[in-house]
């Protein structure tokens, strides 16, 4: 069976055309006898020519029938994967694209050279939660009290509103302690006005 393909490159509309200005000035015909060859072909004219992602617009990789007649059955995207056309209207099948794998197990140097490797199933993202951790600070306060004693003193400031203590800067901002037992997912809430 015979692959034909048209290598052709264009200017990368983010930067305006190229980053060097490619060594294959005109659209060249790769043909080839299996998608291995083709993608050979492929990945060489893009090193060849040095070409970017931006540069490479889907390449359409059509079978020569005994007929001569040519039918396109796969493209290439520019990182030289291989992918299915769907069989209604040979058209890309962009709504559930399937890659065509190629065996490339017994080919250590192209995998080395291009960076192709096995091709392994993509394990989704975990979904990212938004959780309120609490935290304790120690925050080291004072408060001038009269008494008779030590106990007396505490008694006294044991009883004694929270603000009228005064805060003791020249000890610094105190040390922090995550309170684990009070890590709760946060829950999305609708704010109402009533």
């Amino acid at each position: 069976m015979k692959y034909v393909m048209t290598l052709k490159h264009c200017p990368n509309p983010d930067i305006g055309g190229y980053y060097q200005y490619p060594v294959d000035k005109k659209p060249i015909k790769a043909i080839g006898s299996s998608y291995k060859e083709m993608r050979d072909k492929f990945c060489d004219w893009i090193h060849r020519n040095d070409l970017g992602a931006g540069n490479v617009p889907w390449t359409v990789v059509s079978v020569i029938g005994k007929d001569k007649l040519i039918k396109p059955v796969a493209r290439f995207s520019a990182n030289g994967r291989l992918w299915e056309l769907n069989d209604n209207d040979d058209s890309f099948n962009t709504s559930d694209p399937r890659e065509i794998c190629i065996d490339i197990d017994d080919d250590k140097e192209t995998m080395d050279k291009y960076a192709i490797g096995e091709i392994k199933a993509v394990e989704p993202e975990p979904v990212k939660k938004t959780y309120q951790v609490m935290a304790v600070m120690e925050t080291y306060c004072y408060l001038d009290v009269e008494a008779t004693s030590i106990e007396e003193a505490y008694e006294i400031a044991k009883d004694t509103d929270g603000g009228e203590f005064v805060a003791d800067d020249s000890w610094g901002s105190g040390d922090w302690r995550i309170a684990m037992e009070n890590i709760v997912e946060k829950k999305e809430q609708n704010h109402v006005k009533s």
